[in-house]
């Protein structure tokens, strides 16, 4: 499993094994560790001091059910506190099968600037402008951007509102049918995101280069034991299709 940064100050790009400190964490737990240990308490929330992590839970990218959620870490510029906002859609398993445990996107691009963070199916990132796509809503800009980098991507994305850093601004994650219509909605992590210069992140869903799973056979079985319970669960069975 890796880890990457983004720096947009340089547009700089880095993979690196996780440090020690951080095996055995993902999602909430590892997103909230790296801000408590990387990002200064009393830094300007939407500066460049202040990063954004985006963590797929520790089992995201296996075949265990409902293990595709996505964790996005900052410090928050509503709390000013140590922030994780969880979202369901596609890009959880599409990190989890290319073996990254974490993107980190530090610094700032110069103003006026704005990107689109890339990773293909090789699991390798690169930045490219995205100008053009200033000022897009997310359903058209998603729709564009599934157009021209294939509809096997999974896309976190802001709207105007990330752009002009209001402290609320979610950022939208598309889902099995290409619609960016869930929502990591708490705490303004849109903000920072557009604080960032980073108007939307792309990943290629085809990898496949997960991380080791210690016994495979047990895990598959435990898997199916789960699967089973939870389509047994009386709750699960409550709830009407619509």
């Amino acid at each position: 499993m890796k880890l990457i940064r983004i720096d947009m100050t340089t547009q700089a790009i880095v993979e690196e094994d996780v440090p020690k400190e951080y095996h055995g964490l993902g999602g909430r737990g590892l997103t909230s560790v790296m801000i408590n240990t990387e990002v200064s308490p009393t830094c300007d929330p939407l500066g460049s001091e202040n990063k954004l992590i985006f963590a797929p839970g520790v089992l995201s990218g296996t075949k265990l059910v409902n293990s595709g959620r996505l964790s996005i870490g900052a410090k928050s510029p509503l709390t000013s506190g140590i922030k994780e906002s969880n979202v369901g859609g596609t890009a959880a398993a599409a990190l989890g099968r290319l073996g990254i445990t974490a993107v980190v996107v530090e610094g700032q691009a110069p103003k006026g600037e704005l990107y689109l963070l890339k990773i293909d199916e090789t699991g390798t990132a690169s930045l490219v402008s995205a100008q053009d796509k200033k000022g897009a809503r997310t359903y058209d800009l998603v729709e564009h951007i599934l157009q021209d980098e294939g509809e096997q991507n999974a896309v976190l994305c802001i709207g105007p509102a990330g752009e002009y850093q209001l402290a609320s601004a979610s950022i939208q994650a598309s889902d099995v049918d290409g619609r960016p219509c869930r929502a990591a909605g708490r705490g303004g992590l849109g903000a920072v995101m557009g604080s960032k210069g980073l108007k939307a992140f792309v990943i290629n869903q085809k990898g496949r280069n997960p991380g080791a799973v210690a016994d495979p056979g047990a895990f598959k079985t435990a898997a199916r034991v789960f699967a089973k319970a939870v389509k047994e669960d009386s709750f699960r069975r409550s709830v009407p299709r619509l």
